[in-house]
């Protein structure tokens, strides 16, 4: 059932619901809303596009503001009789899905919930009823690759394009070869399969009488197609083209940069090419800026590590560190923090290294040792620059820090990220590269330590009893009070029981007894003691929580936080 204009006019503007739920602030209104005078498109495109708000934030104040329901469509599964109201080729083309079908209604997910065209055209075709609910773009792309089953399987199509492509190929003609159909379409697919599986990286090796693929699929190595030794000049040959570096250079380590599209969906994708004995071995990092763009209150953080985190934001000056392993996130929760202070009334600018996501409105910048551009000599020229905000990539070194904390201490917010195993480590390793603890004392606002967890598999979710002895170990209820789950495995987690990853948070708040302790050179242990005491909730209760509430096995929450047993 279609609203009328009026009834959604009634509901208010999408652009005002969303300032009023705090996802986009007024400033990033008015960019958007000027933005759209001049080119005329959605408003919600504008301020995807823009990186104000995620898909999935937008299509939920989409659905209030049309008065359905938003749908989360990853845990759903659709019967045949269903899927064949809409053709394949049709729920790609207008982005729906239909999801239920019962007694002449037809539940029908749509990215465009406005989309009364698509919605009568459709209810003609199948004599129903629609009850229109709305999903994001992203969202029902994946369930169509989920739920429309083909004949042949990804993992079959590669081996069919490794075939033809292996077939009349001379060894040797590399170049030639990387141009052929077989291979472009071969390397196309492999770079799809990816992105479909959500991986977050491909890795190509080659050995002496194959070469393996694998997938970094949460975090975790998968095995792929292998490629015949036949073929991998000229599969290597196509993604140096691709990606724009020197084919013909096989001695020296080469990167570069490849913007994949597919299905109206751009992913750019890091290429690193290695000298190896048996060849160059090749790494894809995947980087999908729809998977960035989130609002703070999407990253996991508890209600009051996000109160904390947003009143740190909004602080004219001083300095907010991220910490935690190399893959713990770190990058993606400065990115959205920068997305939720970013406006036309402040001028944002960062050193990266290297730059992994392009943000409209912030002027970002790349490491180039060879050329003089390292951290802190990038620091010192964006004193001249009068920047607001700074992300600095990462503080290694004792010249950053104090580059990183004079900008905090004369007036600007400056981001940055450490390699600490918790919050409280952060001031210590300050203090060892050569800072003064008065200094760091008044110009540290914030630390948030991390890691990533895998998340259970919603499809074959299942609950189960867990060793007495561990549970009474780790000062749980026991299976009696609390229900426990894992996965089994299935074709939707290959096998792993896992799929998804989430985040697990630390967050200290400088107070000025934690001042005081810092100025006094206290060791980790009393700053994280003074810490938990003033309420924070360290990786490791972060984690039990995250069982307790069914989103993580025990096994992965102790893997994750095994250095704090």
């Amino acid at each position: 059932m279609v609203q009328t204009t009026d009834t959604i006019r009634k509901k208010g503007f999408l652009g005002e619901q969303l300032v009023g739920k705090g996802l986009i602030s007024p400033p990033q209104l008015a960019i958007a809303l000027q933005q759209q005078k001049r080119t005329g498109e959605l408003l919600g495109e504008i301020l995807i596009k823009l990186g104000f708000v995620s898909p999935e934030s937008l299509s939920v104040a989409l659905a209030d503001q049309f008065g359905t329901e938003h749908i989360d469509l990853d845990r759903l599964e659709v019967s045949a009789e269903c899927l064949a109201t809409v053709p394949e080729k049709m729920a790609r083309s207008r982005k729906i899905l239909p999801v239920n079908l019962e007694n002449g209604v037809l539940t029908l997910a749509l990215a465009n919930i406005y989309d009364v065209v698509t919605i009568s055209e459709i209810e003609s075709q199948n004599n129903v009823m629609v009850r229109a609910v709305s999903s994001s773009e992203d969202a029902i792309h994946r369930a169509i690759i989920r739920l429309y089953k083909h004949p042949k399987s990804m993992t079959e199509e590669i081996d069919e394009f490794i075939r033809l492509a292996s077939q009349d190929l001379p060894d040797g003609e590399t170049a030639a070869a990387a141009e052929e159909p077989p291979i472009i379409r071969l390397v196309d697919t492999l770079l799809l399969n990816c992105i479909q599986k959500g991986a977050t990286d491909l890795h190509i090796e080659p050995e002496k009488p194959l070469v393996r693929t694998r997938y970094r699929i949460d975090g975790i190595l998968v095995l792929g197609n292998s490629l015949p030794r036949k073929i991998f000049s000229a599969v290597t040959a196509r993604l140096k083209i691709m990606a724009g570096v020197n084919i013909a250079e096989t001695r020296l380590p080469q990167d570069g940069r490849i913007s994949f599209t597919t299905e109206k969906r751009t992913v750019d994708i890091r290429a690193s090419f290695f000298p190896a004995i048996f060849g160059e071995n090749i790494v894809l990092r995947f980087l999908d800026k729809s998977k960035l763009i989130a609002g703070l209150d999407q990253l996991g953080f508890t209600e009051h590590n996000l109160a904390d985190l947003h009143k740190a934001l909004v602080r004219p000056y001083g300095m907010i560190l991220a910490t935690g392993p190399t893959g713990s996130g770190k990058t993606t929760t400065l990115y959205c923090a920068l997305n939720f202070i970013n406006s036309l009334e402040k001028n944002i600018m960062t050193l990266e290294d290297p730059v992994e996501y392009e943000i409209p409105l912030i002027r970002q910048a790349q490491i180039n040792i060879k050329a003089g551009l390292t951290f802190a000599s990038g620091l010192r020229s964006f004193f001249r620059q009068d920047p607001d905000v700074i992300l600095v990539g990462e503080i290694r070194d004792s010249e950053t820090a104090e580059m990183s904390l004079r900008a905090a201490l004369t007036g600007h917010l400056v981001l940055s990220t450490m390699h600490t195993n918790n919050a409280a480590g952060a001031i210590p390793r300050l203090v060892e590269m050569g800072q003064s603890p008065h200094i760091l004392a008044s110009t540290l606002i914030l630390v948030v330590a991390q890691r990533l967890f895998r998340k259970i598999c919603p499809t074959c979710k299942q609950s189960y009893m867990p060793d007495d002895w561990l549970l009474e170990k780790l000062h749980l209820p026991p299976v009696g009070a609390q229900a426990y789950y894992r996965g089994r495995g299935c074709p939707e987690c290959n096998n792993s029981g896992y799929r998804g990853r989430g985040a697990l948070y630390e967050v200290l708040k400088v107070t000025p007894e934690v001042q005081t302790l810092i100025v006094n050179r206290a060791p980790t242990r009393d700053i994280m003691q003074v810490a938990q005491d003033q309420g924070m909730v360290t990786l490791y209760h972060d984690a039990m929580g995250k069982v307790l509430a069914g989103l993580t096995t025990l096994e992965e929450a102790i893997k994750v936080t095994q250095e704090e047993f």
